[in-house]
């Protein structure tokens, strides 16, 4: 106790009660991200599953991959790159979340077929998370009417032990703890 009244809180208890607010307020946040992860969770499962059922479209799984991967960890925007059969360059690429303004940019431009950054993970399919693009070693540059990137969070995407593509997502620097590879059974 404290001098003054008998029911007034000390310091040590006013101190005591704010760290157990702040440990609930991030209980919540830590609750909410593994809500988050639940539920992309369920969706990869789900897409697997279509992909077994070979009910849906192929482009249309790409397309709810690279959705979930955003979703995931918090992108504008991403991008899927699938790997031609011999996994040696990309084969298709899919983006999502371009402005129609990039798009309209983008017209006549090669998408990208694995050099740079996205070679890396080709040759490395571990997880990459790159907060300065062109200060990095292994970039390779833009292309003209390229959106700017910053940062990139990318990882490889496998099924069976065998590399699919890579994803990779822009924007704001990825949330800590973001990233990995995602594998499917």
């Amino acid at each position: 106790m404290t001098a003054g009244k008998p029911d007034e809180p000390g310091p040590s208890d006013q101190s005591s009660q704010a760290s157990r607010l702040r440990l609930g307020v991030e209980l919540e946040q830590i609750a909410e991200q593994l809500r988050t992860l639940g539920r992309a969770q369920e969706r990869l499962h789900d897409l697997y599953e279509a992909v077994l059922a070979r009910d849906v479209d192929l482009s249309v799984v790409l397309q709810l991959i690279v959705d979930t991967a955003m979703e995931l960890v918090g992108a504008g925007c991403g991008a899927l790159g699938v790997l031609d059969e011999n996994g040696e360059y990309i084969d298709r690429f899919i983006p999502v979340g371009l402005s129609e303004q990039e798009r309209a940019d983008l017209a006549g431009v090669e998408f990208p077929h694995g050099r740079g950054l996205l070679g890396r993970l080709i040759a490395y399919p571990e997880p990459l998370r790159v907060d300065d693009i062109p200060a990095h070693p292994d970039s390779a540059g833009f292309p003209p009417g390229h959106p700017h990137l910053r940062t990139l969070l990318g990882a490889a995407f496998s099924t069976r032990g065998k590399i699919y593509g890579d994803g990779r997502r822009r924007g704001e620097p990825p949330r800590r703890g973001a990233g990995g590879a995602v594998r499917l059974p």
